[in-house]
């Protein structure tokens, strides 16, 4: 499992969104996110490098894109 990482400008707290099911998709929607590429019909709603933080301290924060990160699936 792989998840898309957000970092908040507003209070540091680091989130993620968009669970995706492996590494080779991850890789595809990293490289539209930070290209601003149209890769296809299939990645039209993935993250861009921007984020709204809606649970920042009571408001909300911008946050940006850090990328993402794995998670092995136990057998």
């Amino acid at each position: 499992m792989v998840t898309m990482e957000y970092k908040c400008r507003r209070c540091g707290e680091v989130y993620v969104t968009n669970q995706i099911m492996n590494k080779h998709e991850a890789n595809i929607v990293l490289l539209k996110t930070i290209t601003g590429r149209d890769l296809g019909e299939k990645y039209e709603l993935f993250p861009g490098m921007l984020g709204i933080h809606h649970a920042c301290e009571g408001g909300m924060g911008v946050s940006d894109f850090i990328g993402y990160s794995e998670k092995q699936e136990r057998d």
